[in-house]
């Protein structure tokens, strides 16, 4: 954005500024200080326009203060996030192989099992219905690794 000179008056004094903001920002900037200096100078008889610009000066400057520092905290704060997200993307990967490796190895010894009763069996029988399987506890961990994928708008599966 370029820069605009302006021409303003803060609590009777004639300014004139150079700010590259657009003109509605920098009027209402102007206005709600001028109002601040003026109620200052009004409620203590004994302040000069200078007093109460200084007071308004440290007490925005304090707030500006205040919110870098949280700005800071908010900072380390996402910053630790992201590395518990890493770690725990990094742990949701290493399950997940597991889980196949074990996947994978259950299936092997089932299919040896499966083709030898196959060979045995009459072909005009009935194939036999198997009992469903026992419901496994989820392990909690491997939950909130899955409700985060979901949540990251991930499917689970491996591209």
């Amino acid at each position: 954005m370029e820069k605009k000179r302006y021409e303003i008056e803060v609590a009777g004094v004639q300014l004139a500024i150079i700010s590259d903001e657009n003109e509605e920002f920098v009027l209402r900037l102007v206005e709600n200080l001028d109002k601040e200096i003026r109620e200052i100078t009004a409620s203590t008889k004994r302040s000069s326009n200078l007093d109460a610009a200084i007071l308004c000066a440290l007490g925005y400057y304090s707030d500006k203060v205040k919110a870098e520092k949280r700005a800071r905290n908010l900072e380390a704060q996402i910053s630790l996030y992201d590395a518990n997200l890493r770690r725990f993307r990094e742990e949701n990967i290493a399950l997940r192989e597991k889980l196949d490796a074990m996947a994978g190895g259950a299936a092997e010894a089932e299919a040896p099992a499966e083709e030898a009763e196959t060979a045995e069996a009459a072909p005009e029988a009935q194939p036999e219905e198997k009992a469903p399987e026992a419901p496994v506890k989820e392990d909690p961990r491997a939950a909130r690794l899955r409700a985060i994928d979901e949540l990251l708008g991930r499917s689970g599966k491996k591209d």
